[in-house]
């Protein structure tokens, strides 16, 4: 295997080890973007593959000016490989960290939070730095060309800074993984299903770490990066699938057959990518390389040619050196053979001997002798170098010219002489001129001072000197390889030009260049290049169509599942599936279609039930409802008659019934004695005092002797029914006991015209409704005991107020006082009662409220009542010329009444309460002296004595068991 095909092999592997890395970010980004996970995982993978794409381009080392990026990028980039290395592996074992890297500038160490992202972007940024302003603080430019694209990786990151930035983000970040990663195992704050991704992780940096220490061949280190950053991509991307895609993923926003044809394009893609960086890479070398093997053949041939034709020349000068005439130095015969040596050799203009203090001894064309002690020349070929070259402007043709010595030796062995010729540079610059290649390559010979020999355009016009071409590029890069005889280089000139050049060193240090310009022999593989790309984007335009349509095939019927699906889900249960053919989807869709017909099967069956339900739910709540209404009817009724009736009419309104009848038991609890009835045979029983025995006669007895309902669902068939003549339309019949706090009160009858009109629902809902009827009757019954007993309480209330007030005014010695324009006068005798009063049945039924005299329309009666007795009159009598008593002044005289009444009664009840006070004073004082005594007589005496005293009495005696008696 030759060197050329194993490069090759070596930078197609580059490409495969950049583009795997590439490949997985871009898949694990388009599976989820907005997963937070896939962010990360997609970014840190990412930065690998663009590490390794720098790295892949600098190698290949296909142009100066993308090398010389690609470098850069790398510089750049590469210092954060580590922390992101080390980053992830934290964030692989402790997932629950990755909220804390949102929005760190806003979190509450946001100045460490800076920090940290100014330590990211610090290569980077003294990466722009350097380019900008020139700098070296981090990335130092190599010298072109770029010869060892290895040597050009090492040595780009020698900044002022490169040390420091190599210990912080490359040495202490691995080194920090090793330490931290067993230390989170061995503290237990990793969990057991994620220590195996910890020691996977810990073997892969120990084993990086291992490989790039070891030696290795020269310039192969960066291939070794390359593929542990590769598998670095593929250990972290496997790890965080597992760990992180399977606990965190989340739904996908993207529609399936867009989300399928990105997954596929991201990784098809590239691929074509690579293939199309690879083949134009590959005709790039080719093409680089066939112009560097014309360039070196060409260059090579020149160079041949020259150095034979100095070899040539060599010889004949040194042949002739040693002739006899030669040596002697006669000029007489060295003449002759210098002009037959001139005329033998058209390019030679002269030919000529100095002695050893560089005078003229013999010349070729008979001119005056010349000195040239001072010519290079003539002082290295008298010290004694065997052959001299020497390019000058020479003296006698005044154009350049290169001269040829070597010294002129007698027997002895002793420098005589110089002999030398000198020829002008046609003849050397028609053999580079001759040199061409296409339209831009030529060639051009410098000797060993770097001075222009043969140029193309050197004899364009007139020069008086030889022009320095040491600055020029090649002749600057051949001349700095001290162990190189030759060298392929590329450079760029003033007007910005490209060129390829070929530079050899002749033996006797000169040196032949033969250049092309890049743009001329990279036509091919660049319209190669434009013809690749349009290919692979048509490929790609027709790739990414037929991905797109295949997908659409299967997208296309997963659609329709979904609408059928969404359809289906909003209630349209008709629709139906109908896929053609056998596979995996068109089998999905004929489950899903007996998955729906059992579906709306079931529907169908559930609406008949709940239409079932629904019915009975809404009769229930329509009987619930009537309850409600029954209920609140009734328990505003207070008189029994009335609530019966009004019951009765109710419940057969509002559930329909043909007949309702309520039955209370009679006293001795024999018989259920109809109380009301709504049906026309009803009343007609009513009227006939219907009754049933109480346990013997149809279901109402019977229910009134169990307590519990009794129905007959068909009268006909029920043995206990009672065939009433008044209701023959009866056929359904149900009784409910009316039992209030557990006294049975009654039945509530019940009756339809259809058979089976009772369900169990129908009891519960009229039992309870009986309830309440019973609730109704109780509280009526006790609302009527409770009237009787409170009039009883007003009756014996009034009774007592009249007594108290008829003994009051008896006591008084002027129970009346009438107020006249003579006076006030005391009254010892009670008028006569007001005429109305005068014919009414008894003074309790007498008015309670202001009337005129039927008599005197001037006298106004004004009763004084307390509570609900008159105790007395106010009576006004108006002057016969004032107007008639107004509605103002009666209500006026109605207001004073009703103060007075209130305010007499309260001095009633102060008089008795000081009354009652004075007589416990006496008695307490009496009890007290007679304590104070022991004697018989007396305590009799004392008690006498002050009875008569306290009471004012006359006569006071108290007589013991016996014939004694004291009296006071």
């Amino acid at each position: 295997m030759n060197d050329f095909l194993l490069s090759q092999i070596t930078l197609i592997t580059a490409d495969l080890l950049t583009l795997l890395p590439l490949v997985l970010g871009l898949y694990v980004l388009a599976l989820n973007p907005r997963e937070r996970a896939n962010q990360v995982t997609g970014i840190y993978v990412l930065l690998l593959a663009f590490i390794n794409m720098a790295m892949a381009a600098v190698l290949r080392n296909v142009n100066a000016l993308l090398t010389h990026f690609a470098l850069q990028v790398f510089v750049g980039l590469a210092p954060l490989a580590g922390p992101a290395s080390l980053l992830m592996a934290l964030f692989l074992l402790q997932p629950e960290r990755l909220p804390e890297l949102r929005n760190p500038l806003r979190s509450r160490e946001s100045v460490q939070r800076r920090i940290l992202w100014l330590l990211w972007g610090l290569p980077p940024l003294l990466v722009v730095i350097d380019a900008v302003l020139g700098t070296h603080l981090l990335f130092t430019p190599p010298a072109p060309p770029i010869v060892e694209p290895t040597l050009a990786l090492a040595e780009a990151g020698k900044g002022a800074l490169g040390d420091l930035i190599t210990l912080l983000y490359t040495i202490l970040p691995p080194a920090s993984l090793l330490i931290v990663i067993p230390v989170l195992i061995k503290r237990g704050q990793i969990p057991a299903a994620r220590r195996s991704i910890g020691w996977i992780l810990f073997a892969l940096t120990g084993m990086a770490i291992l490989l790039e220490s070891l030696p290795t061949v020269p310039g192969s280190r960066y291939y070794v990066i390359l593929f542990v950053d590769t598998l670095y991509a593929v250990v972290y991307t496997i790890a965080a699938y597992r760990q992180i895609f399977s606990e965190r993923l989340t739904a996908a926003r993207i529609k399936l057959q867009p989300r399928l044809t990105l997954l596929i394009v991201v990784v098809v893609l590239p691929a074509l990518a690579l293939v199309g960086i690879t083949a134009n890479g590959l005709v790039y070398t080719l093409a680089t390389r066939s112009a560097d093997a014309r360039l070196n053949d060409i260059g090579t041939l020149v160079g041949n040619d020259i150095q034979q034709w100095l070899e040539f020349n060599a010889e004949v000068l040194q042949a002739m050196a040693a002739q006899p005439e030669i040596i002697s130095m006669d000029p007489s015969l060295q003449e002759p053979i210098l002009r037959n040596m001139d005329a033998s050799h058209g390019y030679m203009y002269l030919v000529s001997t100095t002695d050893v203090l560089g005078r003229n001894v013999a010349r070729s064309d008979g001119k005056q002798a010349k000195d040239y002690s001072d010519r290079l020349w003539f002082q290295r070929a008298l010290r004694g170098e065997p052959l001299v070259t020497q390019v000058l402007i020479g003296r006698t043709s005044h154009q350049p010219a290169l001269v040829v010595s070597t010294p002129i030796r007698n027997e002895a062995g002793n420098i005589v002489g110089v002999l030398m010729f000198a020829s002008t540079l046609n003849d050397l610059s028609n053999a580079v001129l001759q040199a061409r290649l296409g339209e831009t390559g030529f060639a051009y010979l410098v000797d060993e001072q770097n001075l222009l020999l043969a140029h193309p355009q050197m004899f364009q016009t007139p020069i008086d000197k030889l022009e320095d071409f040491s600055q020029e590029p090649p002749i600057q890069a051949l001349r700095s390889q001290t162990n190189r005889s030759t060298l392929l280089s590329t450079y760029e000139d003033e007007n910005g030009i490209h060129w390829r050049a070929y530079a050899a060193v002749l033996p006797n240090g000169w040196a032949v260049v033969m250049q092309q310009q890049e743009q001329e022999f990279l036509i091919p593989p660049r319209t190669f290049a434009t013809l690749l790309i349009g290919l692979l984007g048509l490929i790609s335009i027709l790739l990414t169509t037929l991905v797109w349509a295949s997908i659409r095939q299967i997208a296309a019927p997963v659609e329709y599942l979904t609408e059928t699906a969404e359809a289906i889900s909003e209630g349209d249960l008709e629709r139906r599936i109908d896929l053609p053919g056998e596979d995996e989807i068109a089998t999905l869709g004929r489950a899903f279609s007996h998955m729906t017909n059992r579906l709306r099967s079931a529907i169908q069956e559930l609406e008949k039930r709940v239409a079932e339900r629904t019915s009975g739910l809404e009769r229930r709540t329509t009987h619930l409802q009537a309850i409600i209404e029954i209920g609140q009817a009734v328990s505003t009724t207070r008189n029994l008659d009335d609530l019966l009736n009004q019951a009765a009419q109710s419940v057969s309104e509002k559930f329909g019934f043909y007949h309702t009848g309520i039955f209370l038991l009679d006293e001795s609890g024999q018989y259920a004695v109809l109380q009301a009835a709504n049906s026309p045979g009803g009343k007609r029983m009513l009227a006939n005092g219907h009754r049933l025995l109480v346990g013997r006669q149809g279901v109402v007895g019977y229910t009134a002797f169990t307590r519990q309902p009794r129905v007959a669902l068909n009268v006909g068939e029920d043995a206990v029914h009672f065939n009433n003549p008044n209701l023959p339309d009866t056929q359904s019949e149900a009784a409910l006991p009316l039992v209030a706090g557990g006294e049975l009160l009654g039945v509530l009858d019940v009756q339809s015209t259809e058979t089976n009109a009772f369900s169990e629902d129908d009891i519960e809902t009229l039992q309870a409704l009986a309830d309440q009827i019973a609730i109704a009757i109780q509280n009526a019954r006790l609302v009527e005991e409770t009237q009787r007993l409170l009039e009883a309480q007003r009756e014996a209330a009034g009774l007592w107020t009249r007594r108290i007030w008829k003994r009051q005014v008896e006591a008084l010695t002027h129970p009346a006082v009438k107020r006249t324009p003579e006076g006030l006068r005391l009254l010892s005798e009670i008028p006569s009662p007001p005429p109305a009063e005068q014919h009414d049945r008894g003074p309790e039924e007498s008015p309670k409220k202001v009337f005129l005299d039927p008599e005197d329309p001037r006298l106004l009666h004004v009763p004084l009542v307390r509570g609900e007795v008159v105790i007395g009159y106010l009576q006004a009598r108006k002057p016969s010329d004032a107007p008639p008593w107004s509605a103002d002044e009666t209500a006026f005289m109605q207001t004073l009444s009703d103060e007075l009444g209130p305010a007499l009664d309260s001095a009633r009840l102060y008089q008795e309460t000081q009354i009652n006070a004075w007589q416990q004073r006496v008695a307490l004082n009496i009890a007290s002296q007679m304590r104070q005594n022991l004697e018989l007589e007396t305590i009799l005496r004392t008690t006498v004595t002050q009875i008569r005293q306290a009471l004012d009495l006359s006569e006071v005696h108290i007589q013991l068991s016996g014939n004694r008696e004291t009296t006071a």
